[in-house]
């Protein structure tokens, strides 16, 4: 993924949290690529969304939520 700049997932989630059944799925020690497939794969689309929003940089989260 070119526009998430991270190699692990700790510092995205931390500016947010998670519902539960998300925690129990996801670590921060994956890469985005891989919290991406599982939170899609279980269907958490609110927790999916929230974290893309928050992987992307400023300015491509604005313009995707737009």
């Amino acid at each position: 993924m070119k526009k998430i700049p991270y190699q692990d997932s700790k510092k995205i989630l931390s500016y947010f949290d998670l519902s539960d059944e998300a925690k129990e799925l996801v670590n921060d020690a994956l890469p985005p690529i891989e919290v991406i497939r599982v939170l899609q794969k279980a269907a958490l689309n609110i927790d999916l969304t929230t974290f893309i929003a928050h992987a992307l940089p400023m300015r491509e989260s604005i313009w995707w939520r737009r």
